[in-house]
């Protein structure tokens, strides 16, 4: 993943769309969150969208929002930005449980991008699936 880094430091997506390809998604996604926590650059996220620009998956779309949420958070309107690309995701993978647990955690930011009708819902719909999910039986116990 060295070879992802320096990618990073100079801005080659055609290179680093090479190596992800050929790479393990969670080794790349590793790779960039700890390149945008080190570096605070746009260059990681940029990547990202350029790799769902040619193969469009819910695996990208969640690293996008997981960057959006985490090491760019401090940006105005990440938050926003942040639950489009995990939107996305779950439009992509509907059945995925860890998708529809961070979706919950729209519910407990500031800007309440989320209502709590849709986080219940969400919820129960993950208990549907888990009745013993810890996330959601958490949520629904500090938010009723």
């Amino acid at each position: 993943m060295e070879k992802l880094y320096k990618c990073i430091e100079y801005g080659d997506f055609n290179e680093a769309l090479e190596i992800v390809q050929n790479s393990r998604i969670k080794d790349v996604e590793e790779t960039l969150i700890k390149a945008m926590f080190e570096t605070r650059s746009m260059i990681p996220y940029t990547i990202v969208c350029h790799l769902i620009s040619h193969n469009e998956n819910a695996s990208l779309h969640h690293m996008a929002s997981v960057m959006l949420s985490q090491p760019l958070c401090i940006i105005p309107g990440s938050y926003q930005c942040s639950l489009f690309h995990l939107k996305q995701a779950m439009r992509l993978d509907p059945y995925n449980i860890d998708l529809k647990e961070y979706f919950l955690f729209f519910y407990g930011n500031p800007d309440k991008l989320i209502t709590i009708e849709e986080a219940i819902d969400m919820a129960n719909f993950i208990l549907s699936v888990d009745s013993n999910n810890q996330t959601a039986l958490r949520f629904l116990s500090e938010a009723i």
